[in-house]
């Protein structure tokens, strides 16, 4: 892994922030050797860019790269290349449109290809060109590195019902690390797994078109901590848009290897009052064959279908023999939690079975979350008295694996570990049209906090954290580079309410410029400082 050196860090104090004008560098050509994209320059995407013939691109964290609209700008990693876009909380890398005002649909999105199996021809978008090969027997194939990315305003049309999804992993192996991954305003899926195994982590899809998460084509990877949000006024004109799509494929035939992907931990939030003509779905569809099973989740909102449908009686059976499976899964204010069109099969039944400890409830609002509804600022923390609280398990021989962290003992993707709040949302990712810094699960600053001081600003030594807490509350205090590598934890600590002072010690850092991150509870607040040598 190579070292990013950004311009933050190497400018003089005189010119902290590269105040000037960021230069733009037109990417119009394939990718065909190593390569260093910097943060000092917008990378835009004109056309298809290929990363190809064995090459590795590497982004800096902190790296802008817009995709052009009438080219439809988009980037495939090919069989045998790799991506490392490794960003950090502070510098998150960031794909987004190349328009004044920015929409749904904007330019193309990030597609990645690998040699893991497939069950389906192993042909991609936008034809038959051989460089969009995708599928293998390499199950363990390394496509790279995806952290702490957001894909912004993808998804445009190629032809009609032809579009290019958020992110598509097709056939992509479980040696590539996909974590803290946000997709918002996808004109098609956010996004699709075709095949593969690779595993994903703490992935966010904000007011998509069609499908939040759909897997196909024989995928059989595990993702855990997920949240999905709908927007009222934004569903798929050509057909039902869904939290979760999974087929075996489109004949839903019994084709290897099946699709049986492992889900756990995931909040898909449906829209309160869906806008009329709108064609949302179901919380979570399951058809043609599918195995895929869903765990340790949370399902509400105004789904008009269903809350899960199961389809097909192949689909059917296969939830019967125990190779579909969901458990320990909260259907919130879904008018018809579970449906099926198989009238040999009870799926009430089914999913009440004693022992899976599912639940559905009239409302909503029974399984409180604080604020799922509110589209500029949703809290989908859930409150001290939610039934999501101590009900996960992770008994099942598919979450027996070391991927999946079974401290979580919360459904739904947020909650209490270790008695904090685990919002892991902080900073990187982006909710409505601004960037929030901890939106999802925290609270103002000022909700738990009088005051706040660090002093002084500028040290080669130390500095002085002074709080005065309104309330006793865990305070965690830990410092971060410029380009969010972390550096320790200076203060880890119950905190009574009244006024502190904490010592923050740098003498081990070099010169430049850092961020202390303030925790009180549920809310963060960062402060600058710079050392000095």
């Amino acid at each position: 892994m190579k070292t990013f050196h950004s311009c933050l860090l190497l400018l003089s104090f005189a010119l902290p922030f590269c105040g000037f004008a960021q230069t733009v560098d037109t990417v119009q050509t394939d990718i065909t050797q190593e390569t260093f994209w910097f943060a000092d320059k917008v990378h835009l995407l004109k056309g298809f860019i290929h990363i190809r013939d064995g090459a590795t691109l590497y982004i800096e964290p902190g790296t802008v790269i817009k995709g052009d609209k009438a080219s439809i700008g988009t980037l495939i990693v090919t069989r045998g290349s790799k991506i490392v876009a490794d960003g950090t909380p502070l510098a998150p890398i960031v794909f987004t449109s190349n328009e004044a005002d920015p929409k749904t649909g904007d330019w193309g999105g990030l597609v990645l290809l690998g040699n893991a199996p497939v069950n389906e021809l192993p042909v991609f978008y936008p034809n038959g060109d051989s460089l969009n090969y995708y599928g293998g027997n390499v199950s363990d194939d390394d496509s790279g590195i995806l952290r702490y990315v957001r894909v912004e305003y993808p998804g445009v049309a190629i032809s009609q019902g032809n579009e290019i999804n958020g992110i598509s992993f097709a056939g992509v192996g479980n040696k590539t690390i996909v974590d803290h991954v946000q997709v918002l305003y996808a004109g098609d899926d956010s996004f699709e797994w075709y095949g593969g195994t690779v595993n994903c982590k703490h992935l966010i899809s904000m007011f998509a078109v069609d499908d939040d998460f759909d897997t196909d084509f024989g995928y059989s990877g595990k993702v855990q901590f997920a949240l999905a949000v709908r927007h009222p006024d934004m569903s798929d004109s050509a057909g039902d848009s869904n939290g979760i799509e999974s087929d075996n494929n489109a004949a839903g035939n019994d084709l290897t290897p099946k699709t049986k992907g492992t889900f756990s931990n995931f909040t898909i939030v449906g829209p309160e009052t869906p806008a009329v003509g709108n064609t949302f779905g179901r919380g979570a569809r399951l058809r043609r064959n599918t195995e895929q099973s869903l765990f340790n989740s949370v399902i509400l909102g105004t789904w008009p279908n269903s809350g899960i449908r199961v389809e097909a009686q192949n689909t059917a059976d296969g939830a019967l023999a125990g190779r579909l499976e969901v458990k320990n899964t909260h259907i919130a204010g879904v008018a018809t939690p579970v449906a099926i069109n198989s009238a040999t099969f009870d799926i009430a039944t089914w999913f009440n079975t004693a022992g899976w400890s599912n639940a559905s409830v009239t409302n909503a609002s029974d399984v409180q979350l604080t604020a799922p509804y509110n589209l500029n600022k949703p809290n989908l923390l859930p409150t001290a008295t939610s039934p999501v609280f101590n009900s996960a398990a992770y008994t099942s021989a598919r979450l027996q694996v070391p991927f999946f962290d079974k401290t979580a003992s919360y459904r739904g993707a947020f909650g209490l570990q270790n008695g904090i709040v685990n919002d892991w949302t902080c900073q990187w990712a982006n909710f409505a049209d601004g960037a929030n810094l901890c939106t999802v699960g925290t609270q103002d600053f000022a909700d738990f906090v009088n005051d706040v001081q660090l002093m002084p600003t500028v040290t080669s030594d130390f500095s002085n954290l002074q709080i005065d807490l309104k309330e006793s509350l865990d305070l965690t205090v830990s410092i971060y580079g410029m380009n969010g590598e972390f550096k320790g934890t200076q203060v880890s600590q119950r905190a009574a309410a009244g006024e502190h002072t904490f010592g923050l010690d740098v003498n081990n850092l070099a010169a430049g410029i850092y961020f202390v991150q303030i925790q009180a509870g549920s809310a963060v607040k960062t402060e600058k400082l710079i050392v000095v040598r």
